[in-house]
């Protein structure tokens, strides 16, 4: 995968364009941010939330993945400069979902379909970019799907070659995310 020299938003909508990718997840010095690429923006829990995501800046990011049910880029930063990779499935490969939990227990909905998730007595929160009413989340919870892409090592074992972030669901568990 070819990295620009400087990482951008721009490239960022470039790549969700070209890859058909929904969401953003980044890891920053000063925190998570979550985002939604739609009609060639992207908009991220800061701009609806700017109190409790801090601003997608570039040199406080740690690692971003860009995803959708087509394909992730994950992108890292080391001593070296940004790495990155693509992972999709080809036709016919064989793969598990695994769901994971996201914190929080109560939700605001926030504009732009964005929702506040807040849990516990510590007030641990986020803003994630699809919107989740009270009333739904009440009894469920909010999901992660991570697909891991399987195939066989040299002696014919199943294995998992890659995984990478699909999307979000409601639901209880064991209920299939959408």
């Amino acid at each position: 995968m070819n990295l620009p020299d400087q990482l951008t938003v721009e490239w960022m909508r470039e790549q969700a364009h070209k890859y058909q990718l929904v969401y953003l997840l980044a890891h920053a010095d000063d925190g998570v941010i979550w985002g939604r690429f739609e009609n060639g923006k992207l908009v991220t829990s800061h701009d609806v939330a700017p109190n409790i995501s801090p601003r997608l800046r570039p040199e406080t990011l740690q690692q971003c993945r860009l995803f959708g049910p087509q394909a992730e880029i994950l992108l890292w930063r080391d001593a070296a400069g940004w790495h990155g990779r693509l992972a999709q499935e080809k036709l016919g490969d064989k793969h598990l979902d695994e769901l994971h939990i996201l914190w929080g227990t109560d939700a605001v909905y926030k504009e732009h379909n964005f929702t506040l998730l807040t849990e516990g007595q510590r007030g641990l929160r986020h803003v994630v970019p699809i919107p989740v009413e009270q009333a739904v989340l009440d009894g469920r919870a909010l999901k992660l799907r991570v697909r891991h892409i399987l195939g066989q090592d040299q002696d014919g074992c199943v294995q998992i070659q890659a995984s990478r972030l699909v999307g979000f669901g409601l639901g209880e568990l064991g209920q299939k995310a959408r």
